[in-house]
């Protein structure tokens, strides 16, 4: 069954209750329970969101009394598609998908007639970088947290080094689980009150390389579950802790060459993009009866979504800004089992990947803690 983003419960609710929290006003929709939690004054409210740390995942690798499993007070909805491009901008941003545009791994500019690893700042598929100021020129956002002046409770951000985005006034990278956490544990120590947003891209790491249910990416979620565990403990009556992911993971049963298929190319007006698990499809003028007879005879598994349809019923939020309408194309190709496309040949084969609409991909969990 698959899982479509419902706003009124929905990581993007998360931002807007640590918003108002801040003293910004929003006309989002706020997460109730984080909300009613945020009335008291806490010295200290630190948000980590573990990337692809989905609610299943959870259930999937720790046991009920699990701390991080045994604090779930909601399962909720990511965006669409599921990706950490797509989530973390509207988790920083707070706005929809359609506002800030950075909907997918790898977007098409019509400028340049081709499609780019905005994360990268390369052109996809080919190891070129993109043209400088293009993707800040083309999408910018500011962070919500940055929109202040003068800020009665300031933002403090810690994120891995290699994240260029999203940064507060007050930033700090890290290296390693042992510096993130002793870094939380620091900041938590100023006397000030203060909100601290942490990001970490594990264990969507491991899962990538190994599988979502493998061994290995079991390893990682019990150690993040151990060391957040442990930071609550030391983190004092004071402090309010939040975790939750910005999408989840699934493990991948096959992998289909689309870039390879002759037939399919000839109906298209330009690259393959977006995502592996939710692919955009622009069509040649003329060719749409065509393409879509093609497509859904030699590719049974996967549905296809009209951009116009999805924008319509509010996938992307309320309405989708111009940049944001190309990138989406026409259609949007979902696999509904565990197949992922390979739009192409530099395209990572990953055991595990996320972007599409299944349940272990769209929903994640909110977990707050409190002494």
């Amino acid at each position: 069954m698959n899982v479509f983003p419902d706003y009124n419960n929905n990581i993007i609710n998360i931002s807007a209750s640590l918003a108002a929290y801040l003293g910004l006003r929003t006309s989002y929709p706020r997460s109730d329970i984080l909300s009613a939690v945020l009335k008291r004054e806490y010295k200290n409210v630190v948000l980590i969101v573990f990337d692809a740390l989905g609610y299943h995942n959870i259930r999937r690798h720790l046991e009920p009394g699990d701390f991080l499993r045994r604090h779930i007070r909601k399962k909720i909805t990511s965006v669409f598609p599921s990706t950490t491009t797509n989530a973390t901008a509207t988790m920083m941003s707070l706005s929809y998908p359609g506002e800030h545009c950075w909907l997918g791994w790898s977007l098409y500019f019509s400028e340049i007639g081709a499609a780019v690893d905005v994360l990268l700042k390369k052109l996809s598929g080919r190891d070129e970088s993109a043209p400088a100021g293009l993707i800040d020129g083309a999408i910018p956002y500011e962070c919500y947290y940055n929109l202040i002046e003068n800020p009665k409770i300031p933002a403090y951000t810690v994120f891995p080094e290699i994240v260029d985005r999203g940064h507060s006034e007050n930033h700090f990278t890290y290296d390693s689980f042992d510096e993130l956490f002793e870094t939380l544990a620091s900041l938590c120590r100023l006397p000030e009150r203060k909100l601290i947003f942490a990001y970490s891209s594990e264990p969507d790491t491991a899962m990538h390389g190994f599988g979502a249910g493998s061994p290995a990416a079991g390893k990682v979620i019990r150690e993040i579950n151990a060391r957040v565990a442990a930071f609550a403990s030391e983190a004092g009556d004071d402090a309010l802790l939040v975790v939750t992911a910005d999408h989840g993971q699934i493990d991948i049963t096959r992998h289909i060459e689309l870039y390879r298929d002759q037939e399919l190319a000839g109906f298209l007006s330009r690259p393959l993009s977006l995502e592996g698990r939710a692919a955009s499809i622009a069509i040649a003028s003329g060719r749409e009866k065509e393409f879509r007879d093609y497509f859904l005879a030699k590719y049974a598994g996967s549905k296809l979504y009209r951009a116009e349809e999805l924008i319509a019923s509010g996938v992307f939020g309320v309405g989708v800004k111009a940049r944001g309408r190309e990138f989406l194309g026409d259609y949007i190709a979902v696999p509904e089992d565990g197949a992922a496309f390979l739009l192409h040949g530099q395209a990572s084969p990953y055991p595990g990947n996320h972007g599409g609409l299944l349940p272990g991909e769209m929903e994640v969990p909110l977990i707050i803690w409190a002494k």
